[in-house]
């Protein structure tokens, strides 16, 4: 995938995505904070994937300036309602103000703090969906904490599983390194789990699906 054929993708098949986020990213922006959300190709897959299972609950570990729960809360329709993780409590303001503008804070609730910590405190089997776009040390443990709070049936999805093109590198030292390496175990992990069944989307930065099994 070039910029060209990337372009392509968006302007035929994403642009309201794109709309979306040039909407909300303007707020982020003016607070300093870094475009490392979803992409937009992810997000419209998102939008058909939700109703598609009838999701009616998702998990979003990782709110930033609140996109990926812009967009699930969207795609489940006002019945629908997230649950929004995010560590920093300023972040987690720039999120609720862009969710506010969107119409969507009623269908949003962000808890901010330490994300494993919010995800122990929650009711097994709650969620249709959990989506893990957070720290990538994080993401075995957040996977292994989904297991738990998603219905037989439901999904878990994880965002960047082609660590930045470089997820087949061997080890080396170079830029992102240790993320790239966590990366790489994560996806490890999910491939031998028993518990789900699993593949990795070259959409976006990867996007990791898992069903959970009945």
């Amino acid at each position: 995938m070039n910029e060209k054929l990337y372009e392509y993708v968006i302007d035929t098949f994403a642009s309201d995505e794109r709309k979306l986020l040039e909407k909300m990213a303007k707020r982020a922006q003016r607070a300093g904070l870094p475009m490392i959300m979803i992409a937009e190709d992810q997000a419209r897959f998102l939008k058909i994937l939700l109703p598609a299972i009838g999701a009616k609950h998702a998990l979003d570990v990782g709110a930033l300036f609140g996109f990926s729960a812009a967009v699930m809360a969207k795609a489940m329709g006002p019945a629908g309602r997230v649950v929004s993780l995010e560590l920093e409590p300023d972040i987690a303001d720039v999120a609720r103000a862009n969710l506010e503008q969107l119409g969507l804070g009623d269908r949003v609730e962000i808890q901010v703090g330490p994300a494993l910590k919010h995800m122990t405190q929650l009711d097994s089997q709650t969620f249709d969906f959990v989506l893990i776009d957070a720290d990538k040390a994080g993401y075995v443990d957040y996977f292994q904490e989904s297991l738990r709070l998603v219905r037989p049936g439901g999904l878990i999805a994880a965002d960047n599983t082609l660590a930045w093109g470089r997820v087949a590198d061997k080890q080396g030292k170079k830029a992102r390194s240790d993320e790239v390496r966590a990366i790489q175990r994560f996806n490890k992990h999910v491939a031998a789990s028993y518990k789900v069944e699993a593949c990795l989307l070259p959409i976006g930065d990867g996007l990791v699906v898992a069903r959970v099994k009945d």
